[in-house]
């Protein structure tokens, strides 16, 4: 029962970005390869931020980790982990703009659409 909870919640989130994602698509009056590319540049930040998140957990849980590692990586993560894992995407975006290999205004027409379906559909 709590893990179809979840799943759903999971699924609403999930649709909310694609919804954001499809409102910028649509909305948009740029090229329709930019809008691929800054699309394919969101799925690549989520990503990182889920692999930021399990970096994370696994720092907060060494100890654990070196016993059990699936027992670090099969629970939710907790509040510290989530932080901690936005620290590392900080600290990730800071080194891409210092390598002048990261745009920050070109990511925002994507970012905030899918950012604010997320808010608005939960």
């Amino acid at each position: 029962m709590i893990q179809l909870q979840l799943l759903q919640k999971i699924g609403v989130l999930a649709i909310s970005v694609l919804l954001g994602y499809a409102y910028y698509f649509f909305m948009s009056e740029e090229k329709k390869q930019f809008k691929w590319k800054n699309g394919n540049l969101l799925v690549s930040q989520l990503m990182n931020f889920i692999i930021c998140l399990w970096i994370s957990k696994v720092l907060i849980h060494v100890r654990t980790f070196f016993h059990d590692p699936l027992a670090v990586l099969a629970y939710p993560s907790d509040a510290k982990a989530f932080y901690m894992a936005n620290g590392l995407m900080l600290m990730y975006i800071l080194w891409l703009s210092g390598r002048k290999k990261w745009q920050t205004m070109s990511f925002m027409p994507v970012f905030v659409p899918a950012f604010f379906g997320c808010f608005f559909y939960i």
